[in-house]
């Protein structure tokens, strides 16, 4: 059954609606982003906390950079989608890079 902004998905040991969940300070992203990312099996927590990989920007080794420019530096061992879902997970910037 596909997801709705109504739908209720529970995260942080919380039961809210998606579009409640969007509209929390956890949340980098909209509520279609979140519906698709939920839709798509993503778990609720890295659905609500990774950043769009459009937008998000990262300073590491003294430099700021958007995600997908760090997946094409030499330095990065990653995608940009591991990337994001580590900062999400409370990683260091180069470690999650690197």
């Amino acid at each position: 059954m596909p997801y709705s902004r109504h739908h209720e998905i529970t995260a942080f040991g919380e039961r809210r609606s998606v579009s409640v969940w969007a509209e929390d300070e956890r949340c980098s992203i909209d509520y279609v982003t979140l519906l698709q990312r939920v839709e798509r099996g993503w778990s609720p927590e890295d659905a609500i906390t990774t950043p769009s990989l459009r937008r998000a920007e990262l300073t590491a080794w003294g430099e700021t950079k958007r995600l997908f420019e760090w997946a094409r530096d030499p330095r990065c061992r990653t995608q940009a989608s591991a990337i994001a879902t580590r900062i999400a997970r409370g990683w260091a910037p180069e470690d999650a890079i690197a």
